[in-house]
């Protein structure tokens, strides 16, 4: 007689879902394992009514499987005297490749936790093999001291056995473990070795470790377990349990039925989440979790948690990225109970929640706050190179100059640097208050790397206030520019949520906080932020203590990453921490965490070379569309570096793909282009990164001390894949690649795909570089003035006094005096006649002057030419 709590195995919901959605036979079949589990009851008695498989089974043991559609369909469970777990459903074909991966699959639990798989040869005729792979320690070193001992120790009295394990070297062979287990004669203590040699020989140390912990009896199989054992254990990561004729299992069986979505198992705790979640707190509390750590799952739970134990209670879930909350959306209807428990969460992105309060305070002013302008259709990108680089007559940044001449002489990309400088002061300081940014001793710029004078910091301040008038005047507002409008009512603000949870809280700034800590009741359990350091990739002040946030000794950990397997998650975390330092770190309130690997593994990720973008591109397509074509359930993520998300939505928008924007639902897309930025949440089988080249990675023009931002959007774009990590890029890769070039395999493009053409395209389309130019981003062959020049990629690195030159003789309009030009129209124009090396030209600039003008424009008159 079975237990009334059928066990679900991770696999199971993602088969039956595939199944259901490759429609025909296959659908047939999956609503007919639909209706099983809806008739199952208190003994399972309906299993007895299904034809087994004719042949036994020694891959899993204590497995039966069942025929469905003649021999062509099978159903793989896992059964007791006491339990069964539903493990698979597929094909004929499908089911026998699932057994060959998950050969010694058995379930297990450790006191006080949930369920857990681990793996154990079913018997000495049937042992298991896992392919071997090579690291840079020697077997027995890929164990801690403490494992190591736990291991040995089993084995210590067979003297020669010790010694012949610990010669084994980084590469070991079945063959070569069969031959050392072979001298042991206890079946037992054979198996056991056998076992943990070959797990470690695969470097699959979770499993290993977990055999250890069997063998000495720290995990309970399954078939030692009594009803009321299971009862009580919490859902995990892996093994779920659905309670038959619950209001759980019903929500289950309706959800699969309407919409045949596993987004469910996104949501599943593990006890380290589930601890979270439960914990109750006297004010605000923070939660800091390595990438992969499911925060956002423990976001979700704690509002759903909040909610059902305060049933006239309203909690506000939000987050920066309005793609990242529109998945949010998604996953909260399905993790919430019911449509009251739902309807009393309310999920915005803070831009949205800025417009909301605004449009309280300010209906007549709503046009003005969007980020696309209803008058012109431009967007805020559009609008403020249109500022910055006074075009249109628009004198109003001219007060920048002298900022900008300085850090392009310095190779800092100014545009940039002056904008994010606008944010950061934005992001910290409040409008009536924002004199103090002139004084050192009190705004510190913590985060700024290039320092600021006091002329300077007032030349910004006057350059900020004609940005906000551009704004106002254009009728478009970026969601800091929300901020700004919404600080000027912040004494109006009234709580309005009993709770509030922020996820991604890490690149919330001061004034945003504070927004948050004004519109949320004081109380238990009021506040919750959830961040990682890692991918802190805003500049921004933040300071808790300044918003009014005091979380002293809240702070709670989850450092197992959930998602990435130890190998892409070791890619990432050496591609972060060999090029960071913990000196960029200026916020006592978050720190840099550790992550704990996976026990999941796979091949290493891949750096990919091509001949061009254009190539990157169409050999990524060609991967993609390979991968789709065998695993058509799985998701995949193209991520552009060195472009904006405004330029990779109208590249997708061109290409008919979805785009990680949060104004559409990309959750059952296959394919969805994105920016780095833009992944962070999300999570695909697949994810290639494109464009990983020098010079994008960081950008030429970052400042060598913030290029850490730049790491952790990589980061995060790496962390997104599950399964399958690509790095592409076209001439020199970047350092960052470089430096991690043990956890990366580096190949050629060619070499791994066939370039299908169809795939071939034109590249994203850059924001214009020039007022005269057009917005295919030419520069018209240099034919521009030297100021234009100036505000270009291709001016850094000029000294002081060539762009002063530049700016004074290159004017747009040219004059001669007698035969000989005084005055030059265009760049191209002063270009040519320092080619021609006039004597009267070199009396204008000086000699080192015209040289460094002469070797420098000429390059960009290349680079522009092959561009």
């Amino acid at each position: 007689m079975f237990l009334t709590i059928p066990l679900h195995y991770k696999d199971f919901e993602k088969s039956l879902h595939l199944l259901k959605k490759r429609g025909g036979k296959h659908k047939d079949v999956a609503d007919k394992v639909y209706q099983l589990l809806r008739e199952l009851d208190v003994g399972c008695e309906v299993l007895k009514k299904l034809p087994r498989s004719n042949h036994g089974e020694n891959r899993l043991k204590h497995c039966v499987k069942y025929k469905y559609s003649g021999n062509n369909y099978r159903l793989i469970t896992i059964q007791t005297n006491r339990q069964v777990v539903f493990c698979f459903v597929g094909t004929h074909d499908a089911a026998e490749d699932w057994l060959h991966k998950n050969r010694g699959l058995e379930i297990g639990k450790v006191p006080g936790e949930s369920l857990k798989s681990y793996i154990r040869s079913p018997s000495s005729d049937e042992l298991i093999g896992p392919a071997p792979d090579s690291t840079e320690k020697n077997l027995i070193d890929r164990l801690t001291d403490d494992r190591q001992a736990q291991f040995l120790g089993v084995v210590q009295s067979l003297t020669k056995v010790v010694m012949e394990i610990g010669k084994l070297g980084k590469i070991v062979t079945p063959a070569e473990i069969k031959q050392l287990c072979d001298s042991i004669k206890h079946t037992q203590k054979r198996m056991f070795v056998h076992d943990v040699l070959s797990l470690l020989s695969a470097n699959q140390i979770n499993d290993a470790e977990n055999r250890i912990d069997l063998e000495h009896g720290v995990i309970e199989p399954l078939e030692t377990l009594s009803p009321e054992d299971l009862v009580e254990v919490p859902d995990g990561d892996e093994i779920r349990r659905i309670v038959v004729g619950t209001p759980a299992h019903e929500k289950w069986l309706n959800n699969f039925s309407q919409s045949g979505d596993y987004y469910d198992w996104l949501l599943f705790l593990h006890p380290e989440q589930r601890k979270v979640v439960d914990s109750d707190f006297p004010g605000p509390a923070t939660l800091a979790g390595v990438s992969g750590s499911g925060k956002t799952c423990v976001a979700i739970k704690r509002a759903i948690r909040l909610v059902e134990e305060n049933p006239e209670s309203k909690v506000l879930l939000v987050t920066l990225n309005r793609s990242l909350a529109g998945l949010i959306r998604s996953l909260v209807e399905v993790a919430a109970p019911d449509i009251a428990t739902r309807d009393r969460i309310e999920i915005q992105s803070f831009f949205e929640l800025c417009q909301q309060l605004l449009n309280r305070f300010e209906p007549d002013n709503w046009k003005q706050y969007v980020d696309v302008s209803h008058k012109l259709e431009e967007h805020i990108d559009e609008v403020f190179r249109e500022f910055y680089r006074c075009w249109f007559n628009n004198d109003s940044a001219k007060v920048l100059l002298p900022i900008h001449r300085s850090l392009i002489a310095q190779k800092v990309d100014a545009e940039t640097y002056i904008r994010e400088e606008f944010d950061w002061i934005r992001s910290g300081i409040v409008e009536s208050k924002r004199l103090n940014y002139l004084s050192n001793e009190i705004v510190k710029r913590e985060g700024r790397r290039v320092p600021f004078q006091k002329e300077w910091r007032e030349k910004i301040l006057t350059g900020l206030f004609k940005w906000e008038e551009k704004m106002r005047d254009t009728g478009v507002i970026d969601y800091l520019g929300l901020t700004t409008a919404l600080s000027k009512h912040l004494n109006k603000l009234e709580p309005e949520y009993d709770y509030v949870v922020i996820d991604e809280a890490q690149d919330f700034g001061t004034t945003e906080l504070a927004v948050l800590r004004k519109i949320c009741k004081v109380g238990p359990n009021d506040l919750f932020l959830c961040s990682d350091i890692a991918q802190h990739v805003l500049p921004k002040k933040r300071s808790l203590s300044e918003a009014g946030i005091l979380t002293q000794r809240r702070r709670n950990k989850i450092v197992r990453n959930y998602r990435n397997t130890r190998e892409i998650l070791k890619a990432a975390y050496e591609v972060l921490t060999n090029n960071l330092d913990e000196t960029w770190v200026d916020d006592p309130d978050i720190e840099i965490l550790d992550p704990a690997y996976s026990s999941r593994s796979s091949n290493k990720p891949v750096a990919l070379r091509a001949d061009s973008l254009e190539d990157e591109i169409a050999y990524a397509r060609t991967l993609i569309s390979g991968h789709l074509e065998r695993h058509t359930e799985d998701r995949c993520c193209l991520a552009f570096a060195g472009y904006t998300i405004r330029e990779i939505q109208a590249y997708g928008e061109k290409q008919g793909e979805s785009v990680l924007l949060g104004n559409k639902e990309p959750l059952n897309a296959g394919l969805v282009y994105s920016d780095l930025e833009q992944t962070k949440g999300y999570e695909f089988d697949v994810v290639i990164i494109l464009n990983c080249n020098k010079s994008n990675l960081p950008p030429i023009g970052t400042p060598p001390q913030e290029a850490y931002r730049h790491g952790c959007r990589l980061y995060v774009s790496m962390t997104r894949a599950k399964n399958e990590l690509y790095l592409s890029y076209s001439g020199e890769p970047s350092e960052w690649l470089s430096k991690a070039k043990d956890s990366l395999a580096f190949m050629e493009w060619k070499d791994v795909e066939e370039l299908d053409d169809v795939f071939r395209t034109e590249l994203p389309q850059r924001l214009f570089q020039s007022e005269s130019g057009d917005k295919e981003n030419s520069m018209h062959g240099l034919h521009i003035t030297g100021d234009e020049f100036l505000y270009t990629p291709e001016a850094r690195g000029l000294s002081i006094d060539a762009i002063q030159k530049l700016s004074d003789l290159v004017d747009g309009q040219g004059r001669f005096q007698g035969t000989h030009r005084v005055r030059w129209k265009t760049v191209n124009q002063l270009l040519r006649d320092l080619q021609s090396n006039a004597p009267r030209v070199k009396n204008f600039f000086g000699p080192k002057v015209s040289k460094e003008l002469a070797d420098q424009l000429a390059r960009a008159d290349v680079r522009v030419r092959q561009s």
